[in-house]
């Protein structure tokens, strides 16, 4: 059950990382791809320097949208699982299990 409910969570979280950041990824890209329009047509370079430089500008966009995706993802995530009321299941499965470990601290603990 544990192995489940982690793998639920780790898959969905990861599908929405992933699509959020590929498609701001593509936008900003497109967007600055347009501005550098700039650079071939007054500094006369050629296409294969225009698409070269676009290319390499693709991690530095990653790099800068990733924790806007992320704080994205999570809370959309987050907003999934309540409407579908699957948030109560994992808080109550998290209560169980606090429950749990603190009985078995207290008997550690306290024997008697």
């Amino acid at each position: 059950m544990k192995s489940l409910l982690y793998k639920k969570i780790i898959t969905d979280f990861t599908l929405k990382i992933v699509i959020i950041t590929f498609s701001l990824t593509l936008i900003v890209w497109i967007i600055q791809a347009i501005n550098f329009l700039d650079f071939v047509i007054n500094d006369g370079h050629n296409f294969q320097i225009y698409f070269q430089y676009n290319i390499l500008n693709i991690p530095k966009i990653i790099h800068r949208i990733f924790p806007f995706v992320i704080f994205i993802s999570i809370f959309f995530q987050i907003l999934y699982y309540e409407k579908n009321n699957e948030l109560l299941l994992f808080y109550s499965y998290l209560n169980l299990i606090f429950f749990h470990y603190l009985i078995l601290i207290k008997f550690y603990f306290h024997p008697n």
